[in-house]
């Protein structure tokens, strides 16, 4: 679903044993095609995504969409709200990150990518939640790359990134001194100035968390068995993709319905109010409240696998972000409309034969 833009001010203090770096590699220019190996080749070409841009716009017919889609989800919620579970201990973990150069950074934890690709052209401060990406306690693998845009390499007058992982023991403590598990991450200097445009590094945490989500993906299908997996999957993000065009908030909540209780345990909203909230919160994203209101067609996009085969996704071959895009409009964020992209990954339980939203 959409990225998370968080802001976290501070949390508690723990005794938590200190992340360590495992292991790093680094790529010149002529090899940098070579680390994407998560990358399927395509079989062949399909007829199947839209290629047009949508003008939603604030038409009549729009707006009679997205109310009639809004009366259907009260039921939906409740439905949601009576599966999700509640945890009385409520710890969190985050990355912070501080990008302010060229350098492109896409982040791994346990061999799922971030939502959020941290590969804009504009620098940026970010903090955000790792939770959603740990399935249950123990050792934690985040994987760090860095690249550059084009065929520029590292330099050392650039700007470099910066990253540290944060947690705290209850997330409703905010006013609490934060744990560091790590000490700031950035380039090392021997990648610098000598034509390298990749390089990487692995880092480890332990984290103790209520949950144990680690069955939903135990048994899935190896979805690299699928004689049609790119077929399936681009038919996946096209209905997705739809629901936009629709302006259908409920249909968008269904379709995802297997996937946001798992997401609010984890992030401690358990509470009918919370649920409401949160989706409440993406209502701008699908309302025709502006003339320049749009949606942009699926293109420049390349197939990724993760998980052993059992998760799938879409993701820009360029910028490696998410690739269903469209124009929202909410003036209290910014006075002019913006674009914002949705962000999802694809498993099949075992027993399926449909792709499900993971």
């Amino acid at each position: 679903m959409l990225f998370i833009i968080i802001c976290i001010a501070s949390f508690v203090a723990c005794n938590i044993e200190p992340g360590k770096h495992e292991t790093s590699d680094s790529k010149t220019v002529s090899q940098l095609d070579t680390v994407w190996n998560e990358v399927a080749p395509f079989k062949k070409k399909h007829d199947i995504l839209d290629t047009d841009t949508v003008l939603i716009g604030t038409s009549d017919s729009m707006m009679q969409k997205y109310n009639a889609s809004l009366e259907k989800l009260d039921g939906i919620i409740h439905r949601i709200v009576g599966i999700v579970k509640h945890y009385d201990k409520q710890p969190i973990y985050w990355v912070e990150v501080d990008r302010q150069g060229t350098q492109m950074l896409l982040l791994e934890l346990n061999n799922k990518p971030l939502t959020y690709a941290y590969t804009g052209r504009s620098p940026e401060y970010r903090i955000d939640y790792l939770n959603p990406y740990i399935d249950c306690s123990g050792k934690q693998i985040l994987k760090i790359r860095a690249f550059s845009p084009e065929v520029f390499p590292f330099e050392s007058s650039t700007s470099p990134i910066k990253l540290r992982i944060g947690y705290g023991a209850d997330k409703r403590k905010s006013d609490a001194t934060p744990e560091y598990l790590t000490e700031v991450i950035t380039l090392p200097q021997y990648v610098l100035d000598n034509g390298t445009q990749y390089w990487d590094t692995t880092i480890t945490f332990q984290a103790q968390v209520p949950w144990n989500h680690s069955h939903r993906l135990e048994n899935a299908v190896d979805l690299r068995t699928l004689p049609d997996l790119e077929e399936r999957v681009l038919r996946k993000y096209e209905e997705i993709r739809q629901y936009f065009v629709n302006c259908d908030i409920s249909g968008e909540i269904k379709f995802s319905e297997n996937r946001i209780p798992y997401y609010n345990e984890v992030l401690y909203k358990a509470t009918l109010n919370d649920i409401k909230e949160g989706i409440n919160e993406g209502r701008l994203t699908f309302k025709p409240n502006h003339p320049d209101k749009k949606v942009f067609p699926i293109s420049n996009y390349e197939l990724v696998m993760y998980k052993d085969g059992k998760i799938a996704l879409l993701r820009g071959i360029y910028d490696k972000t998410a690739v269903i895009k469209l124009i929202k409009y909410d003036p209290e964020v910014y006075p002019e409309p913006y674009e914002v992209k949705w962000h999802v990954f694809f498993y099949m339980p075992e027993g399926e034969t449909e792709l499900q939203v993971y």
